[in-house]
Order: structure tokens, then C-alpha cells, then sequence
């Protein structure tokens, strides 16, 4: 994905045509949104929200997926983008990789062979009571403890105790569906995991399903004077119109936590995308909404 240029920055001036020819040949270019080259139509992808990518990029896109469970499956405007229609853009062992991860992702307390130097993913299919046997080097492993396969009770983790007391020692919270920590640094209590499962980070259930408030005014205050010192008026900002500036900016977020349509703007020079913490060096994407600052990647492929 090329983050040098916007995609949906306006084309590049073509000439006029001449000739009914010199049309046909535009009209078959499209252009792709991942890398902004203008690519024929048949090496295209036109995705369900009308984006197209070229060929290289939509097997990124998949490669990346397949790779990084926070962008699978798939998708582009947070709609999946169907596998059977993509199909012979992508390699043989590709969509081996994919079709075992999409059965990988979508099991929930997932078990991985116990043997460091394999850690292979365990199917449901080759679990049987609290024993999973790899399919790789035929190790079992116990789906409780996640260690070597025992007849006895579970023993003591020492190690797994000591980070879970170190969790709670710093008030992070732990994934009820996959177990991931998670440290909230900025940002409301709405937490989404990587495995999609969302919770409340206070309280550590399902979102929705507690009584605990949407914002720490700690962090949320932080958030708020992050955003308006983006620009200089913020930033240079003194007094009652600086208190001013935080109130609004306040409101905004509180009313604007849950963003369920980003609107984008464009920002030029060198930003961090505040989703994947990559840093990018020409320009990055500011929901207006939201505030949220989001790469090219993240903007249309993950969030």
C-alpha cells in the first residue's frame, strides 16, 4: 500500500482525446485505491462499497489478513470482500493459508500446540474432551492449561500468574474470549480485541452488558487536549478561549465515541496512525468526527 500519495486525491490530468479510441482506452483503466495506479479493468477487483485494487494489492490485502487477525477478514469501508469472486488473484497456497485461518479465527479459547518450536493452531476437529493433538508433530497439548497434556489436575503457572498480577497491578484488563491483555492507554471504555470480541475495559464484560461510565475523565481529558493541540490555534491558545476550545472539543468526543461513519480529511506532512502506531511520512487521514488519525491501510482496511 503506497502512502506517498492519497488515493482519492483527484487524477492526474489526462489528454483530451482525439478519437473515440483514446476514450475507450480511459474508460477501461480504473484506478486502484491501495496504490492510486491506473491499472485495466481486468486486473482489477471491484470490491461491494465500489473501491477497485489492482492485482498486487488485493493479494497483499489477503497476505496481510491472513497475518494480522485485526484485518481479517478482508474487508475495504468495513465491508468483507467476498473470497469466491478473488479467487484467481490469488495463489493456491494463499487460499490454503486463508481457509485454515478463517477456521483459526473463528473459534473462540483456541488452543496452540504446546512445543514452542511448532505452536501450530489445533482445530476443533482434532480436540478431543480437554486433549488437543497438533496435526503438525502429533504433540498433545491440554485445552484448559494450554500446556503438555496431563492426567491429573492443571498445575500452578507461575509465569502466567505473575503477568496476570502485573496486569492487575496496572489495571489492564484481559480479553474474555481470547484472553489477550489489553492497556488502554487513550480513549473511551469501549474496547475492540483483535479476535472482535468487544468489552468494557473497567469491568472486563461483554460492551454493553454492565453499568460502568463510557469515558475515565482522566484519560478522556488527555485525549481532548491531544486533539486540540493538533493545530496552532489550539495550541497557542490562552485562558477562557483555550477552556473553550477544550469544552467543545470535549462534547465532541463524548458525542462522537462509537464513530459509526467516519468522514476523512486530509492531512499533509509526517502523523503516526494513532491504530497500527506505523508513522507516516507525507500524509495521513483525521475523522472529522471522531479525531481518530488513520494511515491508508488502516482508514480502509481495518477500522
Amino acid at each position: 500500500m503506497d502512502d506517498r500519495h492519497p488515493p482519492d486525491a483527484p487524477e492526474a490530468a489526462r489528454p483530451t482525446a482525439g478519437s473515440s479510441s483514446a476514450a475507450k482506452r480511459a474508460a477501461e483503466l480504473r484506478r486502484c485505491v491501495a496504490c492510486a495506479s491506473d491499472v485495466a479493468f481486468f486486473e482489477t477487483v471491484r470490491c461491494p462499497c465500489s473501491h477497485d485494487y489492482c492485482r498486487d494489492c488485493m493479494t497483499e490485502l489477503f497476505s496481510a489478513a491472513v497475518n494480522d487477525e485485526s484485518m481479517f477478514p478482508p474487508r475495504c469501508c468495513r465491508i468483507p470482500i467476498p473470497l469466491d469472486p478473488n479467487r484467481s488473484f490469488l495463489s493456491a497456497g494463499l487460499l490454503d493459508k486463508y481457509k485454515a485461518k478463517e477456521v483459526e479465527f473463528a473459534t473462540p479459547n483456541r488452543t496452540y500446540c504446546h512445543v514452542p518450536a511448532c505452536s501450530a493452531f489445533v482445530p476443533p476437529a482434532s480436540v478431543r474432551g480437554d486433549v488437543a493433538t497438533c496435526v503438525q508433530c502429533q504433540s498433545t497439548t491440554c485445552t484448559i492449561c494450554k500446556g503438555k497434556s496431563h492426567s491429573r489436575d492443571c498445575p500452578v503457572d507461575t509465569s502466567a500468574a505473575d503477568v496476570l498480577r502485573i496486569a492487575a497491578e496496572n489495571g489492564w484488563q484481559r480479553c474474555y474470549s481470547c484472553g489477550r491483555l489489553v492497556d488502554l492507554v487513550t480513549g473511551c471504555n469501549h474496547i475492540t480485541c483483535r479476535c472482535k470480541a468487544e468489552f468494557c475495559y473497567v469491568c472486563g464484560v461483554k460492551w454493553k452488558q454492565c453499568q460502568c461510565g463510557i469515558w475515565d475523565e482522566g484519560r478522556l481529558m488527555e485525549r481532548v487536549g491531544d486533539v486540540v493541540d493538533r493545530e496552532a490555534r489550539g495550541r497557542n491558545a490562552r485562558g477562557e478561549e483555550r477552556q473553550a476550545l477544550l469544552d467543545r472539543m470535549r462534547r465532541n468526543l463524548i458525542r462522537n465515541h462509537e464513530c459509526e461513519e467516519h468522514r476523512w480529511e486530509y492531512l499533509q506532512g509526517k502523523h503516526r496512525c494513532e491504530e497500527c502506531g506505523d508513522r507516516m511520512p507525507m500524509f495521513i487521514y483525521e475523522c472529522r468526527f471522531c479525531h481518530i488519525m488513520a494511515c491508508r491501510r488502516c482508514r480502509y482496511n481495518r477500522l
